[in-house]
């Protein structure tokens, strides 16, 4: 049994089989906490799913899709029944990379200050991502990069191991060439731009919003690869070249639509969005 006690809790269940103990609901959540379900099948349940007081598919053994927040259908928002049907286009898409390289030899630490207001944090960033080492990670603290830094030779991951990190100046973080095929930005609160400039995908991973200015997801002149976004809130992407674009658990906040931009005449790139309620591709 899965159960949400607090209102910020997110349950998502996508193909998945639930087996219970013969009575009981399967998933349940607070009255504002949120369930999203797509090809359910269950079993040895008295209902699946409880919000607040409220019992949902009693004696059901299947749900096709359904979500305890509305979706929406144009302009206009509309709750789900237990009648509804798919609204989700379930898209063929790839599944962003993730680096699975824990062998702390090829890590290093950037030596950059973590909160002094008045030190650039971005020369330390890139000294260790000019190191060599495949990982560079920066200690859990608050970090301000005031100029470029460029992603490149061998790196694969860089972890802010949930640290606040914000831009100001001339400071983003661009991936440019590495020998990876692909470079993971993961685990931060961020008020910087990130840019996708070369011919590796670049994942976005586990990336919140800092402040009222979060930044953006951007495409330089150099953009061949493909982006992933893969759990980000309050972040915007604007694109306008042709690469593809693969976005998952996107929250923008209010912040305006998602993925913007505007490619060269006559070109055309692949988007695949993915929220808890919708999917589309243009």
């Amino acid at each position: 049994m899965y159960e949400a006690t607090g209102p910020q809790a997110v349950g998502q269940f996508i193909d998945a089989d639930l087996t219970g103990p013969g009575s009981g609901t399967a998933l349940s959540a607070v009255a504002d906490g949120y369930l999203y379900v797509r090809n359910i099948t269950a079993s040895g349940w008295g209902n699946l799913i409880t919000t607040g007081t409220a019992n949902r598919f009693v004696g059901t053994t299947a749900i096709a899709e359904w979500g305890s927040a509305d979706f929406r259908r144009g302009n206009t928002s509309v709750a789900w029944t237990e009648t509804s049907p798919v609204q989700s286009l379930n898209l063929a898409h790839p599944i962003a990379p993730r680096s699975s390289d824990y062998d702390l030899t090829h890590w290093v630490k950037a030596n950059a200050t973590s909160g002094n207001p008045a030190d650039d944090d971005g020369p330390a960033i890139q000294a260790a991502i000019d190191s060599g080492k495949r990982v560079v990670y920066l200690p859990y603290g608050d970090y301000l990069i005031k100029t470029p830094v460029i992603v490149r030779g061998n790196v694969e991951a860089i972890d802010f191991m949930g640290s606040r990190v914000a831009g100001a100046d001339t400071g983003k973080i661009s991936v440019a060439n590495s020998t990876s095929p692909f470079v993971e930005l993961r685990n931060a609160s961020a008020s910087i731009d990130v840019e996708q400039n070369g011919p590796d995908a670049m994942v976005v991973r586990n990336v919140g919003a800092l402040g009222s200015t979060p930044g953006e997801v951007i495409d330089g002149t150099s953009a061949t690869g493909p982006v992933f976004v893969d759990n980000a809130s309050g972040r915007l992407l604007t694109i306008d070249r042709p690469i593809s674009v693969y976005a998952r658990q996107l929250n923008r906040e209010g912040r305006g639509a998602a993925i913007s931009g505007v490619p060269p005449s006559g070109s055309s790139g692949t988007t695949w969005r993915c929220t808890t309620t919708r999917a589309t591709r243009s």
